[in-house]
């Protein structure tokens, strides 16, 4: 049997083209990978929100069984007081705060 050989150039263009192909898909794998990072990231933030939508719906769930709710709305939107009740209308919060950097923001 007559032995044959393989020439070192074509096992080193063998090897040189699978390297190629190989972080040629690597490179696509990562980029998809990166993407689906991304879009996870985008859906924690969007759970987020609706999370804390969730939760402002129930709380006004639970207080429309209630009173308070019109009690509430009454007075942001109308400004309704009761009968025996005093408003405090802060003209000047610079005075009773100490400063405008300091003045509470409603």
């Amino acid at each position: 049997m007559p032995q044959r050989r393989v020439s070192v150039i074509s096992v080193v263009t063998i090897i040189a083209t699978l390297l190629l192909v190989f972080f040629a898909m690597y490179s696509r794998i990562d980029t998809r990978i990166a993407d689906v990072r991304s879009k996870v990231n985008e859906s924690r933030v969007v759970f987020s929100r609706m999370l804390g939508d969730e939760h402002a719906l129930e709380n006004t769930l639970e207080m429309i069984h209630t009173y308070s709710i019109i009690e509430d709305l009454a007075r942001k939107n109308f400004n309704y007081m009761k009968r025996d009740e005093l408003r405090l209308v802060i003209t000047n919060p610079e005075v009773l705060y100490g400063g405008v950097e300091e003045v509470p923001i409603r």
